[in-house]
């Protein structure tokens, strides 16, 4: 499995990985750097400005709509897993409650947009599926915290791809909705979990459907791996995904 032609490397217990510095996705437009650390979890982390530019109102609206995007897919985020325990547990709490603050940042003006992503910041922890206290230290990442710690690669693959799948379709201009959920009528499965990843799949283009229909290639979203590497990381995460439906511990 390579990364845009960089091995992932697997290391000890408590090691920090570079994938990057930085990973490029097929939009040229998406320069991505990331640092895992693999321990009993695994993080994956997004420069903000790697992906929305230096403009700080820029950066502020691709946050608003970031966590607009991780309220959509947050149960297929958790499902991806395969267990519950980062749903309930006190880590990887959910986002679904600061949609007052994502609305907040995506309202504001352009010249306060940042005093209001920085008011937002300052008014949350770490310990939600998508942490964004970072964005005002030196690392200005944003954290995405609901991977369970894994050192498989099929698996890292896409837990790490899933993060950058969000962010891109994040810079986009697309119709989101905080409530969303996937409809039992166009997702035919049984499983919540299932059902919500399916649609992110289809979302990002990872299933064939929804991007650049009629097109020669189809751009997949945050996929940052060699083609064929794609049905096997599919195939894992529905897995997972079934086992999380049947109340995998």
């Amino acid at each position: 499995m390579r990364l845009c032609g960089r091995h992932v490397l697997l290391s000890q217990r408590g090691a920090r990985i570079p994938v990057s510095p930085p990973i490029t996705s097929h939009n040229p437009a998406l320069n991505i750097m990331h640092l895992m650390r693999i321990t009993h979890k695994m993080h994956v982390h997004v420069g903000a400005r790697s992906v929305a530019g230096e403009s700080h109102a820029e950066v502020a609206e691709w946050v608003g709509k970031l966590l607009y995007q991780t309220a959509m897919h947050e149960t297929a985020l958790y499902a991806s897993t395969g267990t519950h325990r980062r749903e309930n547990g006190s880590y990887s709490r959910s986002v679904k409650r600061q949609k007052q603050a994502a609305d907040k940042v995506r309202k504001a003006s352009d010249s306060r947009k940042r005093e209001a992503l920085r008011d937002v910041v300052y008014g949350l922890d770490r310990y939600h599926t998508l942490n964004l206290t970072n964005l005002f230290t030196s690392k200005a990442t944003v954290e995405f915290r609901f991977p369970a710690g894994t050192t498989e690669a099929t698996k890292m693959l896409g837990h790490i791809c899933t993060c950058l799948a969000l962010a891109e379709r994040a810079t986009e201009t697309t119709r989101m909705d905080w409530e969303s959920i996937a409809s039992e009528k166009t997702y035919h499965t049984n499983g919540r979990g299932l059902r919500e990843l399916n649609r992110l799949m289809y979302l990002t283009g990872w299933t064939l459907g929804r991007r650049e229909v009629g097109q020669p290639e189809v751009h997949l979203a945050g996929w940052i791996a060699d083609l064929e590497d794609l049905k096997p990381v599919k195939r894992e995460l529905t897995r997972l995904a079934r086992k999380y439906d049947q109340g995998g511990a």
